[in-house]
């Protein structure tokens, strides 16, 4: 087809042989040529031809009105493969020359996206925002590009803005995806997340119990949320909880999470809800009674005979009473620290799942936050992995030093010294020459170190 193609331009011209290209573009396509189709393309919109002017010849596109066609289709075949230099000059050539065209706009986007040219991606995403106010995957691309960038604030009023276009479309499985990333950029939003996540269905939940617990947590924990919307977070997490174990009833950890959550009501909360309907009752029915029977007793044997010590048996018991909510309060203190570690533990699940799915930037994410509340082997062997892959080399021979004391800490010295070979193997440059030196004597091999 690409043949005939060529023929119908050497014989009528290009302009007149569009249409066969673009269906010799689209054969190339179904072979999985893509890198041909996007060649033939970028041929028609450079080619020259000569045309002659008021004053003399000048070079113009033989494809006139036609050549948006062939741009519109180039920006489409764009994102089917990741952009060459040469296809990504292309479309910043299309996007100059077609403005109001949001489809190559949109894959002008994304190919300076892919390319990591970041600040020149958010302008032409920004474009795209305003021309198509309801696209949710563009606020949230430009979320991502502005956390790249270091501006989390800019990344989190558009993040909010793209989770509401994902709820208002209906769209709760990506909704759910970067709910995660608005509790790391704005914590205080909590409580609208959890609203915008209260109409999900139990499909879109599948796979997300982690997500729900890590909302759980932070709604019984995090000081973001008083006593009222707690209650009304609380209750929506349990219907989702509800939600999710009707379409995935074998699901042991959402069991454990819903039946966690409803016994986990703060005693606070439990006493902010009660006492207006209680108050009012407990003292007509039992202050007259209790007050008529204890003064005529105790007045009379406290006014005759002091010494009698039974009197002040009743007295010493009375006080005693208010210590059962004491005891619940440090019941749940001692919950805290139990919780922490649930979140810890999610938390170095999250990393390890995003390391095995080649995000090295979100794992690293969160192992920096676990190393927040100290260091540890596993998080710092994490950090580690995640930097010599991303070939942040300072960074991993920083955290390298920290990993090296703790396994010499811990008795390992066999592993600290693995870990010195491993940072000096992918940075050679690290200082750990003396380091090296102290573990081979403590493990008793002079020999080695004198070669």
């Amino acid at each position: 087809m690409l043949r005939a193609a060529q023929d119908a331009a050497a014989k009528d011209g290009m302009r007149a042989a569009v249409h066969a290209y673009m269906d010799a573009v689209d054969a190339l396509v179904v072979e999985k040529r893509i890198a041909q189709a996007q060649s033939v393309m970028i041929d028609l919109l450079k080619a020259q031809e000569k045309k002659k002017g008021l004053f003399a010849r000048t070079d113009k596109n033989p494809l006139g009105p036609d050549r948006v066609i062939v741009g519109l289709k180039f920006a489409v075949i764009s994102h089917i493969a990741p952009p060459t230099e040469e296809a990504l000059d292309q479309l910043g050539y299309l996007a100059l020359d077609f403005p109001d065209e949001t489809t190559i706009r949109r894959a002008n986007a994304d190919a300076l996206r892919q390319s990591g040219y970041a600040a020149d991606a958010i302008d032409e995403y920004r474009y795209c925002a305003v021309a198509s106010p309801d696209d949710a995957d563009a606020h949230q691309r430009i979320a991502d590009l502005y956390v790249g960038i270091g501006r989390p604030d800019d990344a989190a009023g558009y993040l909010i803005r793209a989770l509401q276009l994902y709820g208002r479309h209906g769209d709760y499985g990506q909704l759910a995806g970067h709910a995660e990333s608005l509790l790391e950029l704005r914590p205080a939003s909590l409580g609208d997340l959890i609203e915008l996540l209260s109409t999900a269905p139990g499909e879109a939940l599948i796979g997300r119990v982690n997500m729900l617990d890590e909302l759980a947590h932070r709604v019984t924990h995090a000081a973001i949320l008083d006593s009222d919307q707690k209650a009304k977070a609380r209750d929506q997490l349990q219907v989702l909880y509800e939600r999710l174990l009707l379409v995935d009833a074998g699901n042991e950890d959402a069991l454990h999470a819903l039946a966690r959550l409803k016994a986990d009501a703060a005693p606070v909360e439990q006493a902010q809800r009660k006492p207006e309907p209680a108050a009012p009752k407990a003292p007509e029915p039992a202050v007259e009674p209790v007050a008529t029977k204890t003064l005529e007793p105790a007045a009379v044997p406290v006014a005759q005979a002091q010494p009698l010590p039974e009197p002040t048996a009743p007295k010493a018991v009375e006080p005693a009473a208010p210590t059962a909510p004491e005891s619940g309060a440090v019941e749940t203190v001692r919950r805290q620290p139990a919780a922490t570690n649930a979140l810890a533990a999610y938390t170095r699940r999250k990393a390890k799942e995003l390391f095995d799915a080649g995000d090295f930037q979100g794992a690293v994410m969160c192992y920096e936050r676990l190393l927040r509340t100290g260091p540890d082997i596993e998080t710092l062997e994490g950090a580690l992995a995640c930097y010599i892959g991303m070939a942040r080399l300072q960074e991993a021979a920083r955290v390298g030093v920290e990993l090296v004391n703790e396994k010499a800490d811990a008795g390992d010295l066999e592993g600290a010294l693995a870990t010195v070979d491993q940072i000096v193997s992918v940075a050679p440059d690290a200082n750990f020459a003396e380091r090296r030196m102290e573990l081979l004597v403590a493990l008793g091999r002079p020999e080695v170190v004198g070669r």
